[in-house]
């Protein structure tokens, strides 16, 4: 097992197409402060203190990388209603699957794009600083819809549909005209 420590985001990590199985490489990568300013104002966050990300990369079968990681992050959001800035700490895991053109030229990989949901490898090199900046984004998700300003919105998520909170939807007026038209 190989471990690596950058203090970059932008690191990138080279794929090779290869028969042979490489070991797992171990990788922590530590967005300085102009990177976590450029990210704060592309996600619109008040700032973020701390982005770190704890990366596992394994060549799983020929042409085919496997990212799986941690983000870590202590960040400020405005909540816009109350004017605020809210702490937050996120600690998200993910993994992304990642493939070689080369590694989907044989017949039998052809299946493959229908089974797996992965990203093509361009120019042999996996963006490894774009595949965090995408992850703690998706992270934020939950953060923006679970923030106190949210709260006040009355989102309501539900598996299962109740009479009651369909009369209160956008289209209630729609259904009750016609059911008018109906009678």
């Amino acid at each position: 097992m190989s471990e690596i420590t950058k203090d970059e985001l932008p690191h990138k990590f080279d794929a090779i197409y290869s028969s042979q199985l490489s070991e797992e490489v171990k990788m922590v990568i530590k967005a300085n402060s102009k990177e976590r300013s450029e990210l704060a104002t592309r996600f619109s966050l008040y700032s973020i203190d701390t982005l770190i990300a704890t990366l596992s990369i394994i060549n799983t079968k020929p042409g085919f990388f496997y990212v799986k990681g941690i983000i870590a992050s202590d960040l400020k959001m405005l909540d816009s209603e109350t004017n605020d800035i809210i702490d937050f700490t996120l600690n998200d895991h993910f993994d992304e699957l990642f493939a070689l053109p080369e590694a989907l030229e044989n017949e039998d990989q052809r299946d493959l794009k229908n089974q797996f949901d992965f990203e093509l490898i361009e120019n042999n090199v996996v963006p490894l600083g774009e595949v965090v900046a995408q992850n703690f984004s998706l992270a934020l998700e939950y953060l923006f819809l679970n923030s106190p300003s949210s709260a006040t919105q009355n989102i309501v998520f539900s598996d299962e549909l109740n009479e009651k909170r369909i009369e209160d939807n956008p289209f209630a007026v729609l259904k009750t005209l016609g059911e008018k038209i109906k009678n």
